[in-house]
């Protein structure tokens, strides 16, 4: 077990957004985000699309807010970026 003897585990990213697209492909989880690749065949996974359903007890309640999260080619341990699609 990695636990008891101290191993440090460092998971690709590759693999967590293979998960995630995985996740999001199939519905599972909170419905109020969208997320998908732009292009299908994206074998870095760096294009993404995506839309959040706003909160309804906030101004944009029940309004669609899309966003373009972003990552680096071939992806690396910096974080990707995200900005707003308006």
């Amino acid at each position: 077990m990695a636990g008891q003897s101290g191993e440090v585990v460092i998971v690709p990213r590759n693999f967590v957004l293979l998960d995630e697209l995985d996740k999001s492909e199939k519905a599972v989880g909170d419905m109020t985000c969208s997320y998908g690749l732009v292009q299908p065949d994206d074998i870095w996974l760096n294009h993404w699309n995506g839309s959040i359903l706003g909160p309804t007890s906030s101004q944009v309640g029940s309004s669609m807010l899309p966003a373009s999260p972003r990552s680096t080619a071939p992806p690396s341990a910096s974080p990707p970026s995200a900005r707003p699609s308006c």
